[in-house]
């Protein structure tokens, strides 16, 4: 084959004969008609996919020497996608982190104050800050941050694209006694997301055939794709829209 960086792509296509021959078929998949696992939520387990499709040979006219053939190929797939993501919590988006259980610091503090423990022979950690660094606290609060420090474009951020927890800390979940997800604390996989993905996808082909009488024979084909649709990623409102022509 060779030294090409791409794809290569190797296509045989059958021919039209003195007969007409034709198929057709359907394949279908359903949520409704399938079973659910142990752990599976309601409504996550919708799934619409119909892949079906049809082709026809012939010759072009009775006793001719010229044959076609062609076909069509679709596939309409809708599918629930699951996914477990971490939102800030109302209190949060305020800059209120005193329920969060971390402690904060104000980044402005850092430079300012040196730990007179520090150790530079170890690696900076949190046990071996470089730095004692001011917590932030309000209203003799600790961990919560001052509103005169957020900034307008993080608290549009947050209150108008980024929706509030709807579920539990799901790192909590145990399976036979082991954690499903490792939560980084407890306000961690806390939004539970269910979007369909939807794909949509026609492809087909038709190819011409002639037999000259001295024997020689040449053909035609070509074959069109199309392909668009969305798969959901990140947070409610973004995802990935696709669509090609080939």
């Amino acid at each position: 084959m060779g030294g090409a960086g791409g794809g290569q792509i190797n296509i045989v296509t059958l021919s039209g004969n003195s007969h007409f021959h034709g198929t057709a078929y359907e394949f279908l998949r359903n949520g409704d008609m399938d079973a659910h696992s142990f752990n599976q939520m309601g409504g996550s387990n919708f799934l619409v996919q119909n892949n079906f499709g049809a082709s026809l040979g012939g010759p072009v006219k009775l006793a001719g020497k010229t044959f076609f053939f062609l076909n069509y190929e679709a596939l309409r797939h809708v599918e629930t996608d699951v996914m477990v993501d971490t939102v800030p919590t109302a209190a949060e988006d305020a800059g209120d982190f005193s329920q969060s259980g971390v402690n904060i610091y104000d980044p402005a503090s850092a430079p300012t104050a040196n730990n007179p423990n520090y150790n530079p022979n170890l690696p900076v950690s949190a046990s071996n800050p470089q730095y004692i660094r001011q917590q932030f606290s309000y209203n003799g609060v600790l961990n919560v941050i001052p509103p005169w420090r957020l900034t307008k474009a993080a608290s549009i951020m947050l209150n108008k694209y980024t929706p509030l927890p709807n579920t539990l800390n799901m790192g909590s979940s145990t399976m036979m006694g082991q954690p499903t997800v490792i939560g980084a604390g407890n306000d961690s996989n806390n939004y539970l997301d269910m979007r369909n993905e939807h794909v949509t996808n026609d492809q087909g082909t038709i190819r011409v055939d002639h037999s000259f009488d001295n024997g020689d024979t040449a053909f035609m084909r070509y074959s069109a794709a199309s392909a668009y649709g969305f798969m959901p990623e990140g947070l409610p409102g973004f995802g990935l829209y696709h669509d090609n022509l080939s």
